[in-house]
């Protein structure tokens, strides 16, 4: 007798898990998700590719024109300008978006808070706005003239601010709007992560006479790193593509000056304002290297991190 027929029935080896008619199921119910997939991401990306290599308006047949498309590009000073505004976007509304949303999180995880349900939905709400309507409302709280924040600001005897009037402010302003919308989601990850740690973890420490501060600095913040991780990058590639907020407060032209102009902006403007639909695939596919650089190098520290902390 074979001695693995002895074994207990998960230790003995099975060429197929799955039966047949389970096999057909779930290739079945993969299809869908596959083939919407396939149209909205995977071909739509090979044709960006293909057609930043040419000429292509939409009513003519694209004409193949090489590397023009890039060198065009980047020669462009708006491009440049877009590109710094963009990297000054990403990297601030990262910091602040996971800052604030730590930050909140610490204070709704407390024993000691009464009312966390209000708190947490109040902080998740501007999450489900719609980002139109919120530019909208807070185009007109940051009004140079008229505003609520201004007029908050002469009470107390400060100067009004030129805060969407001015090539100094208005790229801050649209990162605060930005900051406020979607700091909200961060705060759920932190939650999650912060209540799933460890509790003994905490009682030792209390037990060694550690305060709030060492807690925090030696046990949380090493423990949620895979979440700090999540919401650093979630955060990069949503501020990457910033444009809803910048489209409705400029009127489309990412002013004053184009200091507020980001590559997403850039590219509708070339692509659908211009009819240049090659240039704009040739603009997508750069911000497709970047997002992707940048990924593989959160992913790398966070697992350096990790390597580090085991």
């Amino acid at each position: 007798m074979d001695i693995s027929e002895k074994l207990p029935t998960p230790m003995k080896k099975r060429k197929n898990s799955l039966l047949a008619p389970q096999r057909r199921f779930a290739y079945l119910v993969l299809i869908i998700p596959m083939a919407v997939l396939f149209t909205f991401v995977i071909l739509p990306t090979i044709l960006a590719g293909v057609y930043s290599f040419t000429d292509y308006n939409m009513i003519t047949a694209p004409v193949f024109i090489g590397l023009k498309n890039f060198t065009e590009m980047f020669a462009d000073p708006i491009f440049i300008h877009a590109l710094r505004n963009t990297s000054i976007y990403m990297v601030v509304c990262v910091i602040l978006q996971v800052g604030v949303g730590l930050g909140l999180a610490m204070v709704v995880t407390r024993e000691w808070l009464k009312g966390k349900t209000f708190f947490r939905t109040t902080y998740f709400l501007p999450v489900v706005l719609s980002m139109v309507a919120v530019s909208i409302v807070l185009e007109w709280v940051f009004d140079s003239r008229v505003g609520l924040i201004n007029l908050i600001l002469n009470y107390v005897g400060i100067p009004a601010q030129p805060w969407l009037t001015s090539e100094k402010t208005a790229l801050f302003t649209i990162i605060l709007i930005s900051v406020w919308k979607y700091s909200g989601y961060n705060v759920i990850i932190f939650t999650a992560a912060i209540q799933n740690l460890p509790k003994e973890y905490y009682e030792a420490a209390a037990v060694d006479g550690s305060n709030g501060f060492t807690e925090f600095w030696y046990i949380t913040l090493p423990l949620i790193q895979p979440a700090i991780l999540f919401t650093s990058i979630t955060s990069a590639i949503g501020s990457f593509q910033a444009f809803d907020a910048v489209y409705v407060i400029t009127n489309a032209v990412g002013g004053p000056n184009f200091s507020t102009m980001t590559l997403l902006l850039y590219l509708y403007k070339h692509a659908f304002d211009g009819m240049r639909f090659g240039y704009g695939s040739a603009v997508s596919i750069v911000m497709f290297v970047i997002l992707m650089v940048l990924t593989m190098v959160q992913l790398r520290i966070g697992r350096a991190n990790e390597t580090m902390n085991a």
